[in-house]
């Protein structure tokens, strides 16, 4: 089994055991492209990804 879909796998059974979600993760970057990339690696690994462009609107 590759790891990827060994991790996929992990994670489809951690939901199906009702584990909780892990935590959320609030990314504050004004570069969308790095917003994108950062999103991207989070949610695979199971987080809930707020994004906010700059500091203020982060708070």
């Amino acid at each position: 089994m590759a790891p990827i879909d060994a991790a996929v796998e992990f994670q489809v059974k951690k939901r199906k055991l009702g584990q909780p979600d892990m935590a959320r993760i609030l990314i504050v970057e004004d570069e969308p492209n790095m917003v994108a990339g950062l999103r991207d690696n989070f949610e695979f690994e199971g987080y809930k990804v707020l994004t906010a462009p700059d500091g203020v609107a982060g708070l």
